[in-house]
């Protein structure tokens, strides 16, 4: 943060600790302002001193000595630079183990002591047998016998034909991942209106004069919602990326049992780089889409919700804002629609020089795929 960084944390501090000083000693918050104590005369400028001067000299004093700081050594007539750290005690306390326990936990998750076990429904191998399982249509068989006593099966003619989509596939290996971000988004979704309702009965209480606690209990109320409501939004997006992940564990696990049990013929089709090119870039597309699957229904849902909160308190007014949104969506998608073309007429008009080196290396290539 630096020297000026460090200084304003220091009276920042300080500050606190004179406002704490002066609760202690029953002045009013207002008092700790400079100008009025100031404009106080001689009882002022030893108020002044005592509860803001005094913790300014001993934060400012004190501070630099728990430092993390190590100064600068010789050693043999050669100067070690020994980088400093920045933080002190305060600040220290004050956002980093703060931070980390906010965010990381009482725990460093990073370590290995403190990693959870892989649970089994997660690994490769039970997501790629489950992949498979959904994959492969299961065929009846009829049983019966010739005319010399011999067992035969035979397909029934009801069987199914075909595979299915890769899409019902996915949702076999992570439905129950989907199925609770839905229900947490659609809890998320009704949720997220009980602020602007909260909002709407504070006003009729501060304009109304309800009875004191009601106050309370509205602003409790808008709290516990917003929190809330983002609790459900961090699961929603947690149940997504392990949905996300199960798929792209279980695809890229059918890809490389499927490229090590083709014929060497065969493998001659597919490069390196188009095997890395599905593993890398298509399955990853996969988790991409698993993870806005839900956007497809909740946003419209959203949209038509806020709508009809809208229309109840605003009546037809609200039409004009949602014909402006239409204007400028269809707008901004006609602009990149044009924009889009025009780039692939100039990359068409005037496509970028290639290299000799290159063109060689893909005539050379074009020549061994056809051997």
């Amino acid at each position: 943060m630096g020297r000026h960084g460090e200084w304003l944390i220091r009276m920042f501090l300080a500050f606190l600790c004179s406002v704490c000083l002066a609760h202690i000693g029953r002045f009013p918050a207002s008092y700790i302002s400079i100008t009025n104590i100031l404009l106080a005369g001689q009882h002022g400028i030893k108020t002044f001193a005592i509860f803001f001067l005094l913790p300014v000299i001993i934060i400012q004093l004190g501070a630099p000595r728990f430092s993390a700081r190590t100064s600068h050594e010789r050693h043999q007539g050669r100067k070690i630079q020994r980088f400093p750290m920045a933080w002190t005690l305060f600040s220290r306390l004050f956002f980093t183990y703060t931070w980390r326990i906010l965010v990381l936990g009482y725990r460093n998750r990073l370590e290995l002591s403190s990693l959870d076990p892989l649970p089994e429904n997660v690994r490769s191998s039970a997501l790629s047998a489950v992949f498979q399982r959904a994959s492969i249509k299961k065929r009846e068989f009829t049983a019966y016998a010739d005319e010399k006593e011999a067992f035969i099966q035979a397909p029934t003619s009801s069987s199914p034909k075909g595979r299915l989509p890769l899409y019902a596939v996915i949702f076999a290996v992570s439905r129950w991942e989907l199925l609770l971000s839905a229900v947490l988004r659609l809890a998320g979704i009704a949720l997220s209106l009980v602020p602007s309702l909260t909002l709407g009965y504070l006003l009729v209480f501060i304009e109304d004069g309800e009875v004191g606690w009601h106050g309370y209990a509205y602003a409790l109320e808008y709290t516990l919602s917003q929190f809330v409501c983002g609790l459900l939004n961090a699961h929603d997006k947690y149940f997504m990326a392990l949905g996300a992940y199960k798929a792209q564990s279980a695809l890229v696990s059918a890809l490389y049992k499927k490229v090590l049990r083709i014929s060497s013929s065969s493998r001659r089709k597919y490069t390196a780089g188009h095997i890395t090119n599905l593993i890398s870039v298509d399955v990853e597309q996969v988790g991409q889409f698993l993870q806005l699957a839900n956007s497809c229904w909740s946003v419209p849902l959203k949209i038509v919700a806020t709508l009809a909160f809208l229309w109840h308190y605003l009546g037809p007014s609200c039409m004009a804002t949602v014909a402006t949104m239409t204007i400028g969506t269809l707008a901004t998608t006609c602009a990149a629609h044009y924009c889009g073309k025009f780039q692939v007429t100039i990359t068409v008009a005037w496509p970028p020089p290639t290299h000799p080196l290159n063109e060689k290396k893909e005539k050379k290539r074009e020549a061994t795929m056809e051997t």
